[in-house]
Order: structure tokens, then C-alpha cells, then sequence
């Protein structure tokens, strides 16, 4: 199992990053040789992204709460943008939660909004 912490910072990012980094919340984790679990999806899951474009891992988000600081980066998460993509996202309060990820590209306040992304965004239940 490999861990990686992807962003830390509470509230806002910052450039400010000397010593613990500056995007808030977003943890990956290896479980499998093809399984890749992403905790929040905080600003820190731009960069993790990036680096998931050319390995078709299946990616499962697993949200803690729906803070802005534990969602504001899953508009530019570029996987979500990907063709044939399978994006499995868990929330403990279930989809009323896991709207929010979504909710935020509402072609005001981003916009691309979700009708338009190419991937498929599945919410999974306690019984997933």
C-alpha cells in the first residue's frame, strides 16, 4: 500500500507552502495493482490528476465531508475530462453529498458543466 498526501492545507490553499505545502485536502492511496482510492478532493487533486492521465486505474473518491476545502478541486481534477472514464465516489451522507462535487459546475460559478464531461461519475452506496 502506498500513501500520498497530495494537499493538507485547511480552508484555503495558499502559496505560502515553505515548510507543509499549499493545496488543501486530497490523499491517495495504492491499494491494489489496479485500484487507486482518493480521500477529498481538495485542491490537491489537480496535481494528483495530472499524474493519473496516462494509467486507467479505477478511481474511487471517497469524500469525508463536503467542505470547500474538501471539494473545490474536483473541477480540475483532469481525469473527470477523460473519455471512457469510470469515477466511483462514496460520501457517507450519500448523494445528497456527493451532489456537491458536482453542484459546483453549474456553468455560473465554473464553467463546464456536468452534462458535458466526458466521464462517468458513479455514486455508490453502503451497498457498493
Amino acid at each position: 500500500m502506498k500513501v500520498k498526501f497530495w494537499g493538507t492545507r485547511g480552508s484555503c490553499p495558499t502559496s505560502e507552502h515553505i515548510k507543509y505545502g499549499g493545496n488543501t485536502t486530497c490523499i491517495s492511496i495504492d491499494c491494489q495493482k489496479h485500484d487507486k482510492l482518493i480521500l477529498d478532493a481538495g485542491t490537491g487533486i489537480r496535481e494528483l490528476g495530472k499524474h493519473l492521465m496516462e494509467n486507467k486505474k479505477n478511481l474511487y473518491i471517497a469524500l469525508t465531508h463536503v467542505h470547500w476545502d474538501h471539494i473545490q478541486g474536483f473541477p480540475f481534477f483532469a481525469p473527470i475530462y477523460q473519455k471512457d472514464r469510470l469515477i466511483k465516489v462514496f460520501s457517507p451522507k450519500g448523494e445528497e453529498h456527493t451532489n456537491c462535487l458536482v453542484k459546483q459546475m453549474d456553468g455560473v460559478c465554473f464553467p463546464v458543466e456536468p452534462k458535458y464531461l466526458p466521464s462517468t461519475l458513479r455514486v455508490l452506496d453502503n451497498t457498493d
